[in-house]
């Protein structure tokens, strides 16, 4: 009921704002690696960093990733372990390849693959259910995965600037957006 959804919500964020006075927000993968069960934020926009490595996994407790403006073209499969991931902000990067393990990130509620690099999507990327909003505006995809139609939340979608010959079907019965 939204009742309950609400009451997560609420809950969740004030156990995010318990969680951020003891945690750290990096601005380097030496400086998370350090104390990688303490970094809630990684912010690695516009670094000239180009290798996000599977040492990623250890951010156990990460929240949000952003890789901005870097040079990374991949997100390694170890992004599994991040469980608490709740935003991935990748625009305007070389950004090409996504893990099938991100349909394992049940908290994600945003994601920016905007003017990346990205051909295709994996088809368990599906089972991001939880997410609310998604930018693949100006990548090269072709084609959605069919699991798309599964993301019922999804309230702001852009699609635009991409390879599709039509629009993909796999949009049209998300009414929430």
């Amino acid at each position: 009921t939204l009742s309950n959804s609400l009451n997560e919500i609420a809950i969740d964020l004030l156990q995010e704002n318990i969680d951020k006075a003891s945690m750290i927000s990096a601005t380097s993968l030496s400086e998370a690696l350090e104390q990688p069960e303490k970094v809630y934020e990684l912010n690695l926009r516009n670094s000239k960093t180009s290798v996000l490595p599977p040492e990623i996994g250890k951010l156990i407790n990460l929240r949000v990733l952003n890789t901005s403006g870097s040079r990374i073209r991949n997100i390694p499969p170890e992004i599994e372990n991040c469980i608490h991931l709740k935003s991935i902000i990748a625009n305007a990067s070389p950004l090409s390849e996504i893990p099938q393990t991100i349909g394992k990130l049940q908290k994600l509620r945003n994601i920016n693959f905007g003017a990346c690099k990205i051909k295709k999507l994996p088809e368990e990327f599906g089972n991001l259910k939880s997410l609310w909003n998604l930018n693949l505006g100006a990548n090269q995809l072709r084609e959605l995965p069919t699991s798309f139609s599964n993301l019922k939340n999804l309230q702001m979608l852009s699609i635009d600037k991409n390879n599709f010959d039509e629009f993909p079907h796999e949009v049209l019965g998300l009414e929430s957006i």
